[in-house]
């Protein structure tokens, strides 16, 4: 049963306040997930990107139009793809409109966001409230949460780097490609696996994050020039005779598609000539591995008896990539 509060009374008016109320009725019983503002309390997700570190996201609880009263209702937050560790936690905060919000017939809720040193990229986490006996006029709950988006300030590049040097000018099977993404400021960690695109011959590859390395301090104590590593070991399929290409976009776990993350939008060299693929292959220092014994006679006389098994290491300089059932010879 639907609770009515405060609603001003005027001789004659009986008549119209029934039809009004019927009205309320039929709305509510057919409405949807996307009810249209006016008919129903329903939650409006107004400013829910913003940076870390930020105290202006914000949602706004709008009352039905013909709601002359307070309101109030308890305010949450939910773990998504961000935690606790980046956003102040709201735990059922019980928020009331102030007079004017109710003359408004809608209030906001602001929620805060927390900064930390970390390369973690957007995350979401929900912020979402639980009706009151004022506030759930139509028992229907699709619509009472919004996701609420925190941008990185330390997503931020000044440039790219190839790291690794082919001996000859082309990467080998088992060989890695290294690319470092120049930070523009130091950061204390990196989350959410981060990865970069290259392109040989117009086929993508993703090159996963590896390292953290670099860096000097300016004068006043901040880490300059980091380099976020990415390496990618050339499989036989990876065949590139002009020269690698690197899109600078980057991606996490939780982000659908690259990202450019260059104040001029993504950076991209195209054939480079000094870093051509040819997975087909191994590198020709790679043809003679070297060869140890690691296993040890368990005779007295130092003899491998019937049964003995006797195990072989074979070393090469790069990593490589073992297919098959590789076979040994010995005489």
């Amino acid at each position: 049963m639907l609770e009515r509060v405060g609603i001003p009374m005027r001789r004659g008016a009986v008549a119209l306040l029934v039809v009004a109320t019927l009205g309320l009725v039929l709305a509510v019983s057919s409405v949807s997930a996307h009810s249209p503002p006016g008919s129903v309390f329903w939650l409006e997700c107004t400013q829910t990107e913003e940076p870390e570190g930020s105290i202006h996201p914000y949602v706004t609880l709008k009352a039905p139009t013909d709601y002359w009263s307070h309101f109030y209702a308890y305010w949450h937050t939910g773990e998504w793809e961000a935690d606790e560790s980046d956003y102040f936690p709201r735990d059922g905060d019980e928020i009331h409109s102030t007079n004017k919000e109710a003359d408004l017939s809608e209030y906001v809720v602001f929620y805060e966001t927390k900064y930390d040193n970390l390369l973690e990229g957007p995350e979401r986490y929900w912020a979402y409230y639980t009706p009151t006996k004022m506030t759930d006029m139509t028992h229907w709950q699709h619509d009472n949460k919004c996701p609420m988006t925190i941008t990185d300030t330390d997503w931020f590049f000044t440039g790219i780097e190839v790291l690794s040097t082919p001996s000859d000018g082309t990467y080998y099977v088992g060989e890695a490609i290294e690319v470092a993404a120049i930070l523009g400021f130091g950061v204390d960690g990196v989350e959410n696996n981060p990865t970069m695109r290259i392109w040989l011959d117009n086929a993508r590859r993703d090159v996963v994050y590896d390292r953290l390395e670099g860096g000097w301090r300016d004068q006043a104590g901040y880490l300059q020039e980091q380099r976020l590593v990415f390496k990618y070991v050339v499989k036989p399929t990876d065949v590139d005779a002009n020269g690698i290409e690197i899109s600078g976009g980057l991606k996490t776990d939780f982000t659908e598609h690259f990202i450019p993350a260059w104040p001029q939008g993504d950076i991209k060299y195209t054939s480079l000539s000094g870093h051509k693929v040819d997975g087909s292959s191994l590198h020709p220092r790679t043809n003679q591995p070297d060869v140890s014994i690691t296993s040890t006679p368990s005779g007295n006389d130092q003899t491998y008896n019937a049964g003995s098994s006797i195990d072989f290491a074979l070393t090469f300089p790069v990593a490589i990539d073992v297919r098959g059932y590789p076979a040994l010879a010995i005489e």
